[in-house]
């Protein structure tokens, strides 16, 4: 078996490829395993965790097709918000626990989950992006999930998918 070796540092992205990680959560049982991979190499390189949600739009409101806000997507935003912000908080909360300090984020108002990822990572010059095989999504793709596999053909930098 292959021994990996990394040297801590005790300054964030000091000698290190990793400044900015930054891991994609949203409760599933495989963003909880990203989340664990990109709290310990956040540990091990001294590198910035950015712990990152993203409330999806339904298509009907980005659409604009009338009526779409009578049929309780407002209560319904503002539910997924909630719980997305309980989700980044208790990874937070994990990585603390490590002496790993991460930046809470939760994008609200995007109908594309990897468009709003890949452009804060972008804007925000975030080194690796850590996600989970398949999210909470509903449709499974036969290897990748649909957002791992966007941010796979589409980040601006690497990407890290965690089984």
């Amino acid at each position: 078996m292959a021994q990996v070796l990394i040297e801590k540092t005790n300054t964030p992205g000091e000698g290190s490829v990793y400044r900015k990680i930054l891991v994609a959560v949203d409760g599933s049982e495989n963003s909880r395993k990203a989340a664990k991979t990109a709290i310990w190499l956040s540990r091990v390189t001294g590198a910035k965790l950015i712990v990152l949600a993203v409330v999806q739009v339904p298509i009907l409101l980005d659409q604009g097709i009338p009526g779409g806000s009578s049929y309780g997507i407002g209560e319904y935003l503002a539910q997924t918000k909630k719980y997305l912000e309980k989700v980044v908080a208790d990874v937070s909360e994990d990585a603390a626990n490590q002496g790993v300090d991460a930046e809470r984020v939760v994008i609200e108002g995007t109908a594309s989950v990897v468009q709003a990822i890949v452009d804060y990572a972008a804007e925000n010059r975030v080194d690796l992006i850590v996600v989970g095989t398949r999210g909470l999504g509903g449709f499974k793709k036969l290897v990748l999930g649909s957002v791992s596999s966007g941010l796979v053909a589409h980040a601006p930098c690497a990407v890290l998918v965690v089984r």
